[in-house]
């Protein structure tokens, strides 16, 4: 969906439904500050098709604020629904968490466009949004008072891709990114800082999903001399793609991968790669008592270490548990002045606080190396 449809869908969707949607908004709030019963909170994801652990997360931490009695006494209850990475099923996914007038947020979705047009729905009746699974800043609509996110933005990662890349001293850079409007604009903020720091972009290509043949061609105009790296802003499964073909043409150079990329699922299935990293916020091997407890419950509880997305899964819940506790309340107006008042939340990726726009403040990104078949924290040079 482009940035047109979504305009579009945005002007209908304020034209004839606002009326309603303000009432839902309404009841919803007096609803929540008179309700002593469950505390119900919508969550949304591509289940079936990339869950990478996001649900397992989610659940653990239910199980856990369960266990304790609550908050204030008070259980929480999920209601899970699968939004197939689609925008006419996310929003018919955000539409039937707004028709239950007890669910007061909602965590997720994976897909920015979903997000997008998502988000309008939550604002609009009164839903407080949580978005672990979005890096896109367009998210955040100024005005807009319910919908917070979860992941660095962009911008930020390209910022310090670039940063990265100065700093080991590569100069030559092929930048890759997916076509759409996250894509592109990771790359507009490479090729700023990229700039600034006198890289040289050798190559700039548009990456569709399914267009394999025009990369290819274009990878094939290189010569081996001609770049020092590969900087890449795509999907998992376009990034397994692109990898393959780089590798099928010989180009071995080292490569770097934005966060979009973290699904090990995917990358775990890669040809071996001699030098390939990605940007995170993850470090499943912290010295942090809060991740050490994390890792140690979900590897109890589902068999395996968890992803990403399984800590992301679980940190929003707990950030909402939070808010909750510290509005003393869970009308969804108290909640959302709450997040962005939070001050020294820790959670399990440390420190975590928004802005008034409801954008994840001060995190901290790192580069991991994939090895084999996992990723690990590179150690800072001192």
């Amino acid at each position: 969906m482009t940035k047109i449809r979504i305009t579009i869908f945005a002007f209908i969707f304020l034209s004839f439904g606002c009326d309603r949607f303000r009432t839902e908004a309404q009841r919803r709030e007096i609803q929540a500050e008179s309700n002593d019963t469950e505390i119900q909170v919508g969550v949304a994801w591509p289940f079936e098709s990339q869950n990478d652990g996001f649900r397992e997360g989610v659940e653990l931490a239910q199980k856990k604020i369960n266990s304790s009695g609550g908050i204030a006494g008070r259980l929480i209850k999920l209601h899970l629904a699968d939004d197939k990475n689609e925008v006419e099923e996310g929003k018919k996914t955000a539409q039937t968490f707004s028709e239950k007038i007890d669910i007061i947020a909602a965590i997720g979705h994976r897909a920015p466009v979903v997000g997008q047009v998502s988000s309008l729905i939550y604002e609009y009746t009164n839903i407080v949004m949580i978005a672990p699974g979005i890096t896109n800043s367009a998210l955040n609509r100024v005005g807009f008072k319910r919908v917070f996110r979860n992941l660095p933005s962009e911008a930020e990662l390209g910022n310090f891709l670039a940063s990265r890349l100065a700093e080991v001293g590569y100069n030559k850079v092929l930048l890759v990114y997916q076509n759409d409007d996250v894509g592109r604009s990771f790359s507009n903020a490479f090729e700023s800082k990229a700039e600034d720091l006198r890289l040289r972009i050798v190559m700039r290509l548009a990456y569709d999903a399914g267009a394999e043949r025009p990369f290819e061609r274009a990878i094939k105009s290189l010569e081996e001399s001609d770049i020092d790296a590969v900087v890449m802003s795509l999907h998992a499964e376009e990034t397994f793609q692109a990898v393959s073909i780089l590798q099928e043409n010989g180009v071995e150079k080292p490569m770097f991968a934005s966060q979009e990329a973290e699904r090990l699922s995917i990358l775990s299935k890669l040809k071996e790669v001699k030098d390939f990293r990605i940007a995170s916020i993850y470090d499943s091997e912290s010295s942090s008592a809060l991740m050490k407890s994390f890792v140690a419950s979900y590897s109890e509880a589902y068999g395996e270490s968890p992803s990403i997305w399984a800590a992301q899964g679980y940190d929003s819940l707990m950030i909402l548990q939070a808010a909750i506790q510290q509005a003393g309340s869970t009308s969804p107006k108290k909640i959302s002045n709450a997040l962005r008042d939070l001050k020294g939340y820790e959670g399990i990726f440390g420190s975590r606080s928004f802005d008034k726009h409801g954008q994840i403040k001060n995190v901290e990104l790192m580069m991991k190396r994939l090895e084999g078949k996992k990723l690990v924290k590179e150690k800072e040079k001192k």
